[in-house]
């Protein structure tokens, strides 16, 4: 019998050892390069019957029930590329099967507070704050090895090497609690931030499961001549977003007591010119961020990305034509295609980065951000 062409592995999430598999399960995944947006990925069972089948089902639905989070489930091309992989957080059933919903592995993150190992019972101890002097990559790097030192904190997570280089000194105060995935996204966020995506693998013998963090330099991905269609892609949907369009964009930082007129504030400005009417956008998220450049460079890179109306399309292709995901192309590269479908633009060709992928057996959907 030939093998399948997708198969889905249970895998314990901390370890990455893998128990189990499920037999012929429908899937679908979404990914996202924004750090603060979560991947998902849904697998629906049929009810299992009463023959040995069923009861094999059974006792696999039954291990992840038990286990939820503690258990990871991922979807294996058959050329060994693990297409997606994250922690089981939602189960659910009815007459026409049972639906089990996972989210990508950094939602973790959100449940992980940035504090010094040997404090994390006791916050509000000066010792619990953690200082790192280093470049946002080495620092996005170590909060995310921080957050897994410790009593069941590990994960198979394979992280990359520190530059050696010295940077701004940060102190992330234990008493705010701040999770690592917040304390990540501001990194991400700022002008010049890294990229990051947790690319997941499993071993050639499909014993372990694991992850690599792929940390930018700033940005992830180049342009891909391997993303290639012989065919026009079509656009499927697209989205132009003015809301949030500005030309001053202010984040507010840190107030020395009760003195907002000492109150750190980063500023930057956009002038486009007529016939465009002034705008103006401020950003409270960083109030406790005591550091001017931290809250310039917030605010250069809010500016930019709301400089213009944001504009993203979704092309579609069928998944047993297009370039293989993860292993011709992955996000943050940029291909050129030609395409059809869009509303006011003619037929034509684009060149665009990946910076979403949404996919199940029959089709691969892609979102784009067009490049310069």
């Amino acid at each position: 019998m030939d093998e399948p062409e997708f198969r889905v592995l249970v895998a314990y999430t901390r370890t990455g050892q893998i128990v189990d598999a499920l037999d012929d399960p429908g899937w679908s995944f979404e990914e996202n390069l924004a750090w603060s947006t979560l991947g998902k990925m849904t697998l629906t069972v049929p009810l299992p019957g009463a023959d040995r089948a069923g009861k094999l089902t059974r006792d696999t639905l039954r291990g992840i029930r038990n286990g939820m989070s503690s258990i990871s489930l991922v979807i294996l091309r058959r050329d060994g590329a693990a297409l997606a992989a994250g922690p089981v957080y939602t189960l659910g059933w009815n007459a026409a099967g049972v639906s089990i919903g996972c989210a990508s592995l950094n939602k973790l993150f959100d449940k992980r507070m940035v504090l010094a190992p040997s404090y994390l019972g006791d916050p509000t101890n000066p010792a619990a704050s953690v200082t790192l002097a280093l470049p946002p990559r080495d620092r996005a790097t170590k909060l995310i090895d921080l957050a897994m030192t410790g009593v069941r904190r590990g994960l198979p997570i394979t992280l990359p090497s520190l530059s050696g280089v010295e940077g701004d000194e940060v102190t992330y105060a234990g008493v705010d609690l701040r999770t690592t995935a917040e304390a990540v996204k501001a990194i991400v966020e700022a002008d010049g931030g890294p990229d990051i995506l947790l690319l997941p693998q499993v071993s050639d013998d499909q014993s372990q499961l694991s992850w690599t963090a792929a940390i930018g330099d700033p940005a992830l991905g180049a342009f891909n001549p391997d993303a290639t269609w012989d065919y026009p892609l079509v656009a499927i949907s697209g989205d132009v977003d003015d809301s949030e369009t500005t030309e001053t964009a202010y984040v507010v930082g840190d107030s020395s007591g009760s003195d907002s007129a000492t109150r750190l504030v980063g500023v930057a400005t956009v002038d486009r010119g007529e016939p465009w009417p002034a705008l103006e956008r401020a950003d409270r998220t960083s109030v406790s961020e005591a550091r001017q450049t931290q809250l310039d460079a917030l605010a250069t890179s809010y500016g930019a990305e709301y400089s213009d109306a944001v504009e993203t399309i979704t092309y579609s292709a069928p998944t047993d034509l297009a370039p293989a995901y993860r292993t011709a192309w992955n996000l943050g590269d940029t291909a050129t295609f030609a395409y059809t479908g869009h509303p006011w633009l003619d037929d034509g060709t684009a060149t665009a980065r990946m910076i979403g992928v949404a996919m199940d057996p029959g089709n691969t959907r892609f979102s784009t951000k067009a490049v310069a």
